[in-house]
């Protein structure tokens, strides 16, 4: 359902709690400012139910954030001082999310089992034997023990899958565009690449 969001769904409260979890991991200034759910599909897994939990729904949109490029704990992110600013100050940014949740909440087992995802790809899945594409709930074990899957984008620099869109710095007025090298030292060989 296009367009769709709801503050007083269930999965909004899960990713704004999580979210601001994050956010007190560290005493640096950065909020998320908006959760906008773009899809909901209800019941997913084309309608399977799991057990005494029920039916699942995923919930899939964008979070978007801002960060003060002013707090020294903020340093550490490159070229931060060269970063677009909002009227506030602020460095803005948004990520993909996705959570797979129980339609009824209350039969959940109220345990969120956050997925780092790698080059955009949902790994978690996998803990349920026999996902294939026909099948993606595979047995359904996460499902029929009531988990709350999250998934949120943190890499930058994939344009598939779940992901987080980044400002891009600016060097007086300019985009940082251009030819880049890397080389790769390793110290088994000696040799580079």
């Amino acid at each position: 359902m296009e367009g769709y969001a709801s503050y007083g769904h269930p999965g909004f409260a899960i990713v704004a709690g999580f979210l601001s979890l994050i956010g007190a991991a560290t005493p640096a200034d950065a909020r998320i400012t908006s959760i906008v759910i773009t899809t909901k599909t209800s019941p997913a897994f084309g309608g399977q139910s799991f057990g005494s939990v029920g039916q699942y729904e995923q919930l899939d949109g964008i979070a978007s954030g801002e960060i003060d490029p002013k707090d020294p704990l903020n340093a550490v992110i490159q070229d931060i001082d060269l970063a677009p600013r909002n009227s506030r100050g602020k460095v803005e940014y948004s990520m993909d999310i996705s959570i797979v949740e129980p339609i009824d909440t209350s039969r959940s087992n109220h345990t969120i089992l956050y997925d780092v995802v790698n080059r955009g790809n949902k790994s978690s899945p996998s803990l349920n034997i026999g996902v294939t594409t026909a099948n993606p709930a595979g047995d359904g074990f996460l499902e029929s023990e009531g988990y709350t899957l999250v998934w949120s984008g943190w890499e930058g620099d994939i344009t598939t899958g779940i992901k987080i869109n980044l400002p891009v710095a600016k060097n007086k007025g300019l985009g940082n565009h251009g030819r880049r090298a890397c080389r790769i030292h390793s110290r088994r060989s000696g040799q580079h690449r």
